[in-house]
């Protein structure tokens, strides 16, 4: 079980919103990002930042890579 935080910002080349692990070297800044839980794994973090209003979110490839789709 880790935390979870979504990036507020879209400016990726897929322009999706990414979702890091607390410990992830690519987490966004506190003012960029949203927390999102404790979750199991990044499919269920995923989950919950879509059912949150976030359409486009995508695990990062570095620390969600099992939710990692673009």
């Amino acid at each position: 079980m880790k935390h979870y935080y979504i990036n507020n910002n879209t400016s990726n080349p897929n322009n999706n919103n990414e979702v890091h692990t607390e410990d992830c070297r690519y987490l966004p800044s506190p003012s960029n990002r949203t927390y999102l839980g404790y979750f199991s794994d990044g499919i269920a973090a995923v989950a919950d930042a879509k059912a949150k209003g976030f359409l486009k979110a995508d695990g990062c490839i570095h620390c969600c890579s099992e939710a990692h789709t673009e």
